[in-house]
């Protein structure tokens, strides 16, 4: 479960560029180490949100393969 502060995220300013898109499809994350099965929650331009049980470490390299 993640605790967070409510006042300190009403002031922080939304830095993200591109619009983002809700969305919900099977996906997998294909790396050099390995594939991770998960949801595609989230995507827009410049990223996206793979919701799953083992994510990667920040900063791994692959290729994200949806429906």
């Amino acid at each position: 479960m993640a605790f967070f502060n409510v006042k300190t995220a009403e002031i922080q300013a939304d830095r993200r560029v591109a619009r983002r898109y809700v969305v919900d499809c099977r996906a997998r994350f294909a790396m050099a180490g390995g594939d991770r099965e998960g949801r595609l929650t989230d995507l827009s331009q410049h990223g996206a949100r793979l919701e799953t049980a083992a994510p990667p470490v920040p900063g791994t390299t692959g290729f994200l393969i949806w429906e």
